[in-house]
């Protein structure tokens, strides 16, 4: 059985840039968690058609780029890391909403950047390229997702947060 405070302070330090995905365990029960909670998370700021899509998203874009860079074997710890990361943003999201109904364009520009700079990190460790190709393949991932979202739900204006 999986400790949680370590598995929450792996996640955070990947959030704050410190470690990679493969500090975490390669384990199944850990990505189903992760990606429940994370899930839940989504469903509750952007709504339960919002939440699947972002879920599948992120599972096939990693998945695809994983089989396609040759590193498979780093799936569970990849999603892991990802759900994991994007659970602590949306935690914070949800923290920054309930003090600022409306909070300011600089908040959310700061928080958006963070989020792609975390899926960067990730990226570059499990894919094992340099940190400005991941950088711009987080920003394809954020695009990617809400152009769907936007699609699915009939949205015409793309949204940041």
């Amino acid at each position: 059985m999986l400790t949680i405070n370590p598995i929450l302070n792996t996640l955070w330090r990947i959030c704050l840039l410190k470690l990679g995905p493969q500090n975490l365990p390669a384990s199944t029960f850990l990505l189903s968690g992760t990606t429940a909670l994370a899930f839940l998370m989504s469903a509750f700021l952007n709504g339960f058609g919002a939440a699947v899509i972002e879920v599948l998203s992120l599972t096939i874009l990693t998945g695809g780029l994983l089989l396609f860079f040759g590193h498979k074997e780093r799936f569970e710890q990849t999603l892991t890391a990802i759900m994991g990361a994007s659970l602590i943003i949306s935690s914070i999201v949800a923290f920054t909403f309930t003090i600022l109904s409306n909070p300011p364009n600089l908040i959310r520009i700061i928080i958006f950047f963070w989020n792609l700079s975390i899926l960067a990190n990730i990226l570059r460790h499990s894919l094992n390229i340099r940190g400005f190709h991941a950088g711009l393949l987080s920003l394809v991932y954020a695009f990617l997702i809400n152009r769907v979202i936007a699609t699915v739900e009939g949205n015409i204006e793309p949204s940041i947060s």
